[in-house]
């Protein structure tokens, strides 16, 4: 999917944890066909903006994203699931980065860096 597509803004600042509304204010066009890439029942994230880039499909059981050491920067996030999934910046669910509610879906703080990720405890 081309880079070039209008990039998904979150309106508001991040508060009580939650990065996203299950239907987030945008900024400019975003077509739809940006997040059609992650299938029904699962968390998606993407390395650019407004799901685009490389792909992540994730499930709930999936653990850790790797081995230690760096991580791809994750840029934007889709949640087809029926439960909030929280991200993580350190491996074992340590350091929370962002909640996604069901629904949710759109562009991450600029360098962002997701070791793990589950449905919120």
């Amino acid at each position: 999917m081309p880079a070039s597509r209008a990039a998904a803004l979150v309106a508001g600042a991040v508060m009580a944890g939650s990065l996203f509304a299950a239907a987030p204010a945008v900024a400019g066009p975003v077509s739809s066909a940006a997040w059609n890439d992650c299938p029904a029942n699962r968390f998606c994230m993407w390395t650019g903006v407004s799901g685009t880039a490389r792909i992540i499909i994730l499930r709930v059981g999936d653990p850790d994203l790797g081995v230690p050491g760096p991580r791809p920067e994750v840029r934007s996030a889709y949640n087809r699931t029926a439960a909030p999934w929280c991200l993580y910046g350190r491996n074992n669910y340590v350091d929370l980065i962002a909640v996604v509610d069901p629904g949710g879906r759109g562009n991450l703080p600029p360098g962002a860096r997701v070791a793990s990720v589950r449905p919120c405890p």
